[in-house]
């Protein structure tokens, strides 16, 4: 049976099918490397996967992910690349059926923001279906200042 990451593997796949070059990695011998690294309009990148089944029963509760699940050292190698790199290193949550794309500097947040908080404020939020194009957009364009 496939996990979840897996099935937001298969349909990431699918859906943006030749808007991108994708490769996986999934390598136990380095285990800090995001799952995938990407070519999409003339820039670069990583991207770390994550499914969540719900986002937290209450509103005002704060959005995190158990260290198990999205470790310190997969965190900290987004944010490490992100500093130094082109700064196209980002989370991208499946969260009940919701999408959430987080740009390494906005890691610090987890545990913190609310879903609404979220919502607002991350590099990119999708209810029910996630764009393809605006997602190729939003992890293509130039990092903040």
């Amino acid at each position: 049976m496939r996990k979840p990451e897996q099935l937001l593997w298969d349909s990431l796949k699918r859906t943006m099918g030749t808007l991108w070059r994708i490769q996986r990695h999934e390598d136990k011998h380095s285990p800090d490397v995001p799952d995938l690294s990407y070519s999409c309009r003339m820039c670069s990148g990583w991207l770390e996967l994550k499914v969540l089944d719900k986002w937290p029963a209450s509103p005002t509760a704060p959005l995190d992910f158990a260290l198990s699940h999205f470790t310190l050292s997969q965190r900290s190698w987004l944010r490490r690349h992100g500093e130094m790199g082109s700064g196209h290193c980002y989370l991208l949550a499946k969260i009940g059926g919701n999408f959430l794309l987080v740009r390494w500097s906005q890691l610090q947040h987890l545990g913190v923001w609310t879903r609404d908080e979220w919502v607002r404020g991350a590099a990119g939020y999708w209810g029910n279906h996630l764009d393809p194009h605006d997602l190729a957009e939003r992890i293509s364009r130039p990092p903040p200042e």
